[in-house]
């Protein structure tokens, strides 16, 4: 550990892999998409929003979903005993050293 890490806890602190498993983590992704122009000379642009949300738990279970809904609409189906949680794809990941693995379990 001294000299992968120079006796630093700091620097194994930061190296190593800890996944919060207690909540969700939100992705906040935009983009620009061109518009369709209507007898006009410029031409329209659309700015598209979409949340990427994943919810860790300790048995090494995951869920996600993309989606324009709102966090409080989405925590509802981020449960596994959930009745609407087909809704969310699901899978399992595995933490290395350094790395999280994660593997879909649904088609």
């Amino acid at each position: 550990m001294q000299t992968l890490y120079d006796s630093s806890w700091r620097k194994m602190w930061l190296s190593k892999p800890r996944g919060c498993m207690d909540g969700i983590y939100v992705s906040r992704n935009t983009y620009i998409r061109p518009g369709v122009a209507e007898w006009k000379v410029t031409n329209p642009v659309h700015v598209v929003c979409y949340f990427r949300y994943l919810r860790f738990y300790p048995s090494g279970k995951f869920l996600y979903k993309n989606s324009s809904d709102k966090l409080k609409v989405v925590v509802k189906f981020m449960k596994f005993r959930s009745t609407k949680a087909e809704i969310c794809h699901s899978g399992r990941y595995t933490m290395s050293d350094d790395k999280v693995t994660g593997y879909n379990t649904r088609g």
